[in-house]
């Protein structure tokens, strides 16, 4: 989470977003590797920690690493089954029932958070918080400077990677296809919503929705070709198929370039 996405509260225990106050749940450790053989102990007093929480009438609880690699809501439990009741960009694929013998992810990163209560905020600087952090996200900002292509610089990394003899990860291609298409297609859904309650920017800002849904179009024959979650079988690795995805690629980042240069145009009108 970046640190300009979040107002520190109350001594750094609580975020302020969007409106929210959260509070981080007692775990002996936010971010603990498989290797220190110790992730079953973080996982149990996770489930213990959301259970105690929703006798409280909490009303949902921020999870991180289920069986995706994206955070999820919790919105509820099962006993009988035993496992939690999520929402993640990939729901409709996945389902809600996340199982507890299942949990955490492999990659054993985790991160516990509910609400506590209403936090006033400006709705306008909210918005416009909003649109400058997707403005970073695609210009890469969204991770440390590692040398990794990111944001929209990493759609050209990938088109490359196709175009070329690389070696592409069958379900991490799709997986990534997949929750790339559900961002951008809830992000045009986001600035439609802000360019109905704010008029004097809706221009730019339905600028920024139509690229982003030629964005989706252009992804959307990527995910027939590598579905979520077989990734297709062996159509990763034929040459005609990924010169397609190549350009499919290199499409979808031209679109996200136009959306964000129509963004940035309407964060002036903030000013």
């Amino acid at each position: 989470m970046a640190d300009d996405a979040f107002a520190f509260f109350e001594a750094g225990e609580h975020w302020v977003v969007v409106g929210t106050c959260w509070t981080e749940l007692d775990l002996p450790s936010l971010k603990l590797s498989t290797a220190l053989g110790h992730v079953d102990d973080l996982a149990r007093a996770s489930i213990e920690n959301c259970r105690a929480w929703y006798g409280k009438d909490v009303a949902s609880c921020g999870c991180g690493e289920f069986h995706l690699h994206e955070h999820a809501v919790v919105y509820g439990y099962d006993d009988d089954r035993g496992g939690f009741l999520v929402d993640h960009v990939l729901s409709g694929d996945a389902g809600p029932f996340a199982s507890w013998d299942d949990w955490p992810s492999k990659l054993g990163l985790l991160e516990l958070f509910a609400p506590v209560r209403a936090a006033e905020m400006d709705p306008v600087e909210a918005i416009a918080g909003a649109l400058e952090t997707a403005l970073s996200c695609f210009a890469g900002g969204d991770g440390p400077d590692d040398g990794q292509a990111r944001g929209t610089a990493a759609l050209d990394a990938w088109a490359t990677a196709m175009d070329a003899q690389t070696e592409v990860d069958r379900a991490g291609n799709a997986y990534t296809l997949a929750v790339l298409q559900t961002a951008r297609l809830d992000g045009y859904a986001f600035l439609a919503d802000v360019a109905e309650a704010l008029p004097d920017i809706a221009r730019p800002l339905n600028q920024a929705i139509t690229a982003l849904k030629a964005e989706t179009q252009a992804l959307s024959p990527l995910l027939t070709l590598f579905p979520f979650p077989s990734g297709g079988h062996g159509n990763v690795a034929n040459a005609g198929l990924r010169r397609g995805a190549a350009m499919a690629l290199r499409r979808a980042a031209e679109h996200e370039r136009t959306a964000a240069a129509a963004i940035t145009e309407a964060l002036t009108g903030f000013e």
